[in-house]
């Protein structure tokens, strides 16, 4: 049968038509998707030295905690697919290093954002000796539990056992080098004001269970208080003063739920060897 030539060409148009419309219904199937936007964060960051602790801590909003090792080799960390906000960041040490509260640190994390941050530990030092003070008209008194002493930086921190009832009280002052933030550099013997800038500065703390109030003069930027360091001998290595000050609630947590404005803290004494 011969087939015109109209017909063979209409016959090749459709063909034609026909594989066009395939090619494009193609393309369109693997057209690839946009990317989902980003909802989390990462934090990152480097323990010094490296292998002064086992395992990083974060602390996040509704009681959430993460932990990671840090890398033996490099002290690296990292932190993946964090909700946006706060978090406190900590340690547990090994053996010969510290982690207090001093060391802890206050990090925000933001969408599609990665935080940075070296978190430095310091070797321990033994410490004894008691921390005392008068707060509402009881006096507290308790041991000293760690402390940093150089030729320019006093750092004390003393704390109670838990009680009966899962309470616990601790007092915290650090007289610190020299730097932009601090008003008096420690230099041995002399009173250092406290509020008048972030260092010096001192803290109490009051524990109940897992939450805990903070009072600190770090933010108060006047005149709340002050240290006195009346001893300080690098070589018998024994130190001793008084200190008092108003501190100013400051806490990370939801905290006791017994928190007020502030808190005065008046005859403080402390007397240590180290």
């Amino acid at each position: 049968m011969i087939v015109p030539a109209f017909f063979r060409a209409f016959a090749a148009s459709l063909t034609v038509a026909f594989l066009l419309a395939l090619t494009g219904c193609h393309k369109e199937e693997i057209k690839p998707s946009r990317p989902a936007p980003a909802t989390t964060g990462t934090l990152e960051g480097r323990l010094q030295p490296i292998g002064s602790a086992d395992s990083i801590l974060l602390h996040g909003a509704g009681f959430r905690r993460w932990s990671v090792a840090p890398d033996a080799r490099t002290g690296l960390f990292r932190f993946t697919q964090l909700p946006p906000g706060n978090y406190l960041l900590g340690a547990v040490p090994v053996a010969d290093y510290l982690f207090t509260s001093n060391e802890a640190q206050e990090l925000m994390v933001k969408v599609g954002d990665t935080t940075r941050t070296l978190l430095t530990l310091p070797r321990a030092v033994r410490v004894r000796g008691t921390i005392s003070w008068e707060m509402n008209g009881v006096r507290y008194s308790v041991p000293a539990t760690s402390g940093e002493f150089t030729a320019d930086k006093f750092t004390i921190e003393g704390s109670s056992a838990p009680d009966a009832n899962q309470e616990s009280h601790s007092l915290t002052l650090v007289i610190s080098q020299a730097g932009l933030a601090n008003a008096r550099p420690f230099s041995g013997v002399g009173t250092y004001p406290l509020g008048g800038s972030v260092y010096p500065y001192a803290r109490y703390t009051f524990t109940r269970g897992g939450n805990f109030d903070q009072y600190t003069t770090m933010y108060s930027f006047q005149p709340v208080g002050t240290i006195t360091v009346s001893q300080f001998d690098s070589v018998a290595r024994r130190a001793a003063g008084r200190f008092e000050f108003i501190g100013t609630y400051y806490s990370f947590t939801p905290g006791t739920g017994a928190a007020t404005p502030s808190q005065r803290i008046t005859n403080g004494e402390f007397a240590i060897t180290f």
